[in-house]
Protein backbone atom coordinates (compact mmCIF):
# COMPACT_ATOMS: atom_id res chain seq x y z
CA UNK A 1 0.00 0.00 0.00
CA UNK A 2 2.83 2.40 0.84
CA UNK A 3 4.46 1.74 -2.51
CA UNK A 4 1.21 2.51 -4.34
CA UNK A 5 0.88 5.81 -2.47
CA UNK A 6 4.48 6.74 -3.18
CA UNK A 7 4.08 5.87 -6.86
CA UNK A 8 0.83 7.82 -7.10
CA UNK A 9 1.87 10.97 -5.25
CA UNK A 10 5.67 11.16 -5.10
CA UNK A 11 6.59 9.91 -8.56
CA UNK A 12 4.57 12.65 -10.20
CA UNK A 13 6.79 15.38 -8.73
CA UNK A 14 10.05 14.49 -10.54
CA UNK A 15 8.12 13.63 -13.73
CA UNK A 16 6.18 16.89 -13.83
CA UNK A 17 6.35 18.30 -17.32
CA UNK A 18 8.39 15.42 -18.73
CA UNK A 19 6.09 15.40 -21.75
CA UNK A 20 7.82 18.47 -23.18
CA UNK A 21 11.38 17.94 -21.95
CA UNK A 22 13.94 17.74 -24.76
CA UNK A 23 15.69 14.38 -24.85
CA UNK A 24 19.07 16.08 -24.38
CA UNK A 25 17.99 17.56 -21.03
CA UNK A 26 16.22 14.43 -19.82
CA UNK A 27 18.62 12.58 -17.56
CA UNK A 28 17.03 9.22 -16.86
CA UNK A 29 19.92 8.20 -14.60
CA UNK A 30 19.13 10.96 -12.09
CA UNK A 31 15.45 10.01 -12.08
CA UNK A 32 16.34 6.33 -11.58
CA UNK A 33 18.60 7.26 -8.64
CA UNK A 34 15.76 9.20 -7.00
CA UNK A 35 13.32 6.33 -7.51
CA UNK A 36 15.80 3.66 -6.32
CA UNK A 37 16.56 5.66 -3.17
CA UNK A 38 12.84 5.83 -2.49
CA UNK A 39 12.63 2.03 -2.75
CA UNK A 40 15.62 1.68 -0.43
CA UNK A 41 13.97 3.94 2.11
CA UNK A 42 10.61 2.13 1.97
CA UNK A 43 12.12 -1.34 2.32
CA UNK A 44 14.95 -0.32 4.72
CA UNK A 45 17.72 -1.47 2.39
CA UNK A 46 21.37 -0.61 2.63
CA UNK A 47 22.48 2.05 0.14
CA UNK A 48 24.57 -0.45 -1.84
CA UNK A 49 21.80 -3.04 -2.11
CA UNK A 50 20.20 -3.43 -5.51
CA UNK A 51 16.48 -2.70 -5.54
CA UNK A 52 15.88 -4.16 -9.01
CA UNK A 53 14.52 -7.47 -7.61
CA UNK A 54 12.15 -5.52 -5.35
CA UNK A 55 10.99 -3.43 -8.27
CA UNK A 56 10.46 -6.56 -10.37
CA UNK A 57 8.27 -8.21 -7.75
CA UNK A 58 6.32 -4.97 -7.19
CA UNK A 59 5.39 -4.85 -10.90
CA UNK A 60 7.41 -1.69 -11.35
CA UNK A 61 7.61 -0.15 -14.81
CA UNK A 62 10.92 1.50 -15.70
CA UNK A 63 10.91 5.28 -15.58
CA UNK A 64 12.01 5.48 -19.21
CA UNK A 65 8.84 3.62 -20.16
CA UNK A 66 6.68 5.93 -18.04
CA UNK A 67 8.25 9.06 -19.57
CA UNK A 68 7.83 7.73 -23.11
CA UNK A 69 4.24 6.75 -22.39
CA UNK A 70 3.44 10.20 -21.01
CA UNK A 71 5.04 11.89 -24.03
CA UNK A 72 3.04 9.75 -26.46
CA UNK A 73 -0.20 10.46 -24.64
CA UNK A 74 0.55 14.20 -24.56
CA UNK A 75 1.26 14.44 -28.28
CA UNK A 76 -1.70 12.26 -29.24
CA UNK A 77 -4.00 14.54 -27.21
CA UNK A 78 -2.34 17.60 -28.72
CA UNK A 79 -3.25 16.46 -32.23
CA UNK A 80 -6.97 16.53 -31.39
CA UNK A 81 -6.96 20.17 -30.29
CA UNK A 82 -8.76 22.57 -32.65
CA UNK A 83 -6.27 25.39 -32.21
CA UNK A 84 -4.60 26.23 -35.61
CA UNK A 85 -1.50 27.66 -33.91
CA UNK A 86 -0.85 24.37 -32.10
CA UNK A 87 -1.37 22.43 -35.34
CA UNK A 88 1.20 24.65 -37.03
CA UNK A 89 3.70 24.09 -34.21
CA UNK A 90 3.22 20.31 -34.30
Amino acid sequence: MILKLVKTYCLLRPLYGCEIWPKEILDMHELEVIWNNGFRHIFNCYWRDSVKPLQFFCYYLPLAYLVDERQLMFFSKLQHVDNPVLHTLI
